[in-house]
């Protein structure tokens, strides 16, 4: 069976959320979509070892493209940039692992003020002081393709 038999299967049976995490392609983005998933995870897993891979962030909004505006796109960390070329969410879970193993509750709500703090800098570096006005247009035309999302 392909991987596309197995994940058609899950979706059968399991009728909670479903989200695939590890996605670097549009064409299986949408394929994933079309098999029933709620979410799409763009990762490329490897990308700490395989100094090669294509980087995620490359790949985000040719993703976005191939499953459209509508369809929830989850990306890990890089916040302001990642929703920029169209993520709808990002994930911070391995920071916030470091933190509170690092320091406890104390060490999680210093790593969400750092969190805070950076993405307001970005915020106002890029001109804007809401993160809900992130878009496209924060990013230099020439590496999305002069696409709007």
């Amino acid at each position: 069976t392909t991987d596309f038999d197995t994940l058609n299967r899950v979706r059968n049976k399991w009728k909670g959320k479903l989200i695939v995490k590890g996605v670097m392609s549009p064409e299986d983005a949408l394929k994933i979509k079309n098999a029933g998933a709620d979410a799409i995870q763009v990762s490329n897993h490897g990308g700490r070892q395989l100094d090669s891979a294509t980087a995620a962030i490359n790949i985000l909004p040719l993703i976005r493209k191939a499953v459209g505006d509508k369809f929830p796109l989850i990306f890990d960390s890089d916040i302001v940039r990642a929703l920029a070329l169209g993520a709808d969410y990002t994930m911070i879970g391995r920071p916030v692992m470091y933190a509170m193993g690092a320091d406890g509750a104390k060490g999680l709500r210093r790593i969400v003020e750092i969190l805070k703090e950076e993405t307001s800098t970005t915020l106002g570096l890029v001109g804007l002081n809401d993160i809900n006005d992130v878009s496209s247009e924060i990013i230099v035309k020439e590496i999305i393709g002069n696409t709007k999302y």
